[in-house]
């Protein structure tokens, strides 16, 4: 089964990959982990695996958030601290780990965000574990299978190094077909054409749904 064991050996072997691909070709600067679950995902293999990156250029979510924190170095303190006082779109806390529904999710059915203030690089991260995020990710997982979610995407990534930090961030997008009739996904011109996400569901209420802290 998916156990927080088995997810914490899977993140270790992908950081190994992260720390020998940066020592051997630094041109590589930005990690990424993705992950498609389940075939509503893209998943084309029924069965948990995750896929590592070192990137040359940071893809277009990492890029923003980069340049968020070149613009605003403490712009994402700011925003666990607003989501953690409203509270009407926060999830809970897993150690150093803010969890919340953000405010403009990209996500059909919704968006989640875990958000890592304290560790702002990748080697910070790799020091402090995946304990504490696994335990926010199995919270989630519970959630989801009581609503009926049983696939998604999500991402993690984090600052590369102190001369260009970015809080370490996963976001999770949930994903279900439209109907057991025909099976349509949850993706349509909006999403593959003209590049807008569309957010079916209110973050408040989603937020209410998933919350346990």
């Amino acid at each position: 089964g998916l156990t927080p064991a088995r997810l914490a050996a899977g993140l270790g072997l992908g950081a190994e990959y992260w720390r020998r691909v940066g020592r051997a070709e630094p041109v590589y600067r930005y990690p990424v982990m993705g992950w498609n679950y389940m075939p509503p995902s893209g998943g084309g293999l029924v069965h948990p695996h995750l896929q590592f990156f070192r990137f040359q250029a940071p893809p277009a979510a990492l890029a923003e958030a980069l340049a968020v924190s070149r613009a605003r170095p403490g712009a994402w303190v700011e925003l666990a601290q607003a989501e953690r006082e409203a509270g009407e779109r926060y999830l809970g806390r897993t150690g150093p780990w803010e969890w919340f529904v953000p405010f403009a999710p990209v996500g059909l059915w919704g968006e989640v965000w875990a958000l890592a203030p304290e560790i702002p690089t990748l080697d910070a991260l790799l020091d402090r574990g995946w304990d504490d995020l696994l335990a926010g990710f199995a919270h989630l997982l519970g959630r989801f299978a009581a609503l009926g979610i049983h696939s998604f995407n999500a991402a993690l990534f984090v600052g590369p190094e102190a001369a260009e930090p970015l809080p370490a961030q996963l976001r999770v997008v949930p994903r279900t077909f439209l109907n057991d009739r025909d099976y349509a996904p949850d993706l349509n011109f909006f999403q593959a054409v003209l590049a807008e996400p569309v957010c079916a569901v209110w973050p408040e209420r989603l937020a209410g749904e998933l919350r346990w802290g």
